[in-house]
């Protein structure tokens, strides 16, 4: 009987350590797309059930996913895993923020003499993102040799916003433009030679 019952007692010990050893732990990356975000479980101990609240409503219980977010803001997505031996939830915090617009700009024509003008055109281009570009600013400063036309025909597609160019200057800025969504616009500048030579023209980020 003593053999017996110690052949027990290891069996259940035994027991006991696997079943805590199977619990799942819940795991989760992701990558953001614009407002498309891959997920990946990364989860331990094989689960069998997964359920993907993506904190807008929406749920999933596709191991992996692909979910496409209808607005910008952070959303908390949780992942709650399961399998025979219990449960486990992870949350993370995911933010879809619009892309940043696309700033560059050129001159029209690109080479000029001394004396003569030549239009500086800066585009901001928010074609990708569905959202309006709010309160842009930037500084661009001539470099030696360009400054701003006595006649500097100053112009903009952008929606408000101002525009500091004065005559004779060597600095342009824009202030407080927005840009809408899906779109671009230009502010333009004409800008006159002093001197002959190649000038490199460097702006600011666009803020």
């Amino acid at each position: 009987m003593k053999h017996v019952l110690v052949l027990v007692i290891l069996i259940l010990g035994l027991s006991s350590s696997s079943l805590q050893g199977q619990m799942p732990e819940s795991v989760f990356s992701f990558v953001v797309n614009n407002q498309s975000v891959d997920f990946t479980d990364l989860s331990t101990e094989s689960p069998t059930t997964w359920l993907w609240d993506f904190g807008d409503g929406n749920t999933s219980t596709q191991q992996n996913v692909t979910h496409t977010f209808g607005a910008y803001g952070n959303y908390t997505t949780c992942l709650t895993v399961a399998n025979n031996f219990g449960s486990d939830s992870t949350c993370q915090t995911v933010s879809i923020l619009p892309p940043v617009p696309i700033f560059s700009k050129a001159f029209d024509p690109p080479m000029i003499s001394e004396g003569q003008s030549t239009t500086l055109i800066f585009t901001i281009d928010n074609s990708i993102s569905n959202a309006t570009s709010a309160n842009l600013s930037f500084v661009d400063n001539l470099p030696a040799g360009l400054q701003v036309s006595a006649v500097p025909n100053i112009s903009s597609t952008c929606i408000g916003g101002s525009i500091i160019a004065a005559l004779g200057s060597t600095s342009i800025s824009y202030s407080g433009g927005d840009v809408g969504a899906n779109s671009s616009c230009e502010i333009m500048v004409d800008v006159t030679a002093t001197v002959t030579g190649a000038f490199v023209n460097t702006t600011s980020d666009l803020t």
